[in-house]
């Protein structure tokens, strides 16, 4: 009995874990529309927030890098920690993500970022790609948004226009917090500069991983019922014995 209790308690925990992946799988926005002809080449680089959804950071800077292999790319969060920037102690903060664009749309992607276990749509809705650009990410039915641009600073006009399209998509323009880039670290800030770096592991590694998480979690369960009963078993046993 007890061992077919701890087999259904590991059989519910797989079963949550396969949901979840199967979820995860599912197109995020499909009502939010990606830029057509969409050159994620002409993309990479660096970019720096100008705007984002309700954020306490500043300084917030983006870089886009190429991985080895084809599709995959480094996206990069760099920016003072929003919890260590409330002292005086200069430094930067690099949260790191996993992105890959899909086949047939490529301004439409998927992103991984270091210390979540969910992926999310990250979608591009609009770029000149020298100038500009406006972003919305997609975790489960929450949308955010971020308007990029190649320098610290954006024309009211340009920020306007971007603000209509994400407007449209859905995303609550109010909720847009607006980003200072004065005073920066990167700046030539006197002080200690801390870079705190979230390497993210690759797709495949990912995939090991969490086998091997729930491999160790059934055995967990497994081994702590197994003694259970011989803690049942010595017990009662030795009830008889007497």
């Amino acid at each position: 009995m007890i061992k077919f209790v701890g087999f259904g308690i590991k059989f519910s925990i797989l079963s949550v874990l396969i949901l979840t992946t199967s979820i995860s799988g599912q197109q995020k926005c499909p009502d939010v529309l990606p830029m057509e002809d969409f050159d994620i080449d002409q993309f990479l680089g660096t970019w720096y927030v100008i705007q984002k959804t309700k954020t306490e950071s500043r300084c917030i800077q983006h870089q886009i890098t190429p991985l080895e292999n084809e599709r995959e790319y480094r996206i990069s969060q760099v920016s003072p920690h929003h919890i260590l920037d409330k002292f005086p102690l200069k430094h930067e903060h690099t949260y790191a993500g996993f992105l890959v664009t899909d086949a047939t749309s490529p301004a439409r992607m998927k992103v991984r970022y270091a210390l979540s276990f969910g992926e999310e749509a990250y979608i591009v809705v609009t770029t000149d790609y020298e100038t500009y650009a406006g972003i919305i990410e997609c975790a489960g039915a929450a949308k955010t948004a971020t308007i990029l641009s190649r320098t610290q600073n954006l024309s009211e006009f340009q920020i306007d226009e971007i603000r209509a399209k994400l407007e449209a998509f859905g995303i609550k323009i109010n909720d847009l917090s607006t980003i200072s880039h004065n005073n920066c670290p990167r700046d030539g800030v006197r002080g200690l500069n801390i870079k705190i770096g979230h390497d993210l592991l690759s797709p495949d590694r990912i995939s090991k991983a969490a086998t091997g998480m729930v491999r160790d979690l059934g055995q967990a369960i497994e081994g702590a019922f197994q003694n259970g009963a011989n803690f049942l078993n010595g017990l009662f046993g030795g009830n008889k014995k007497n």
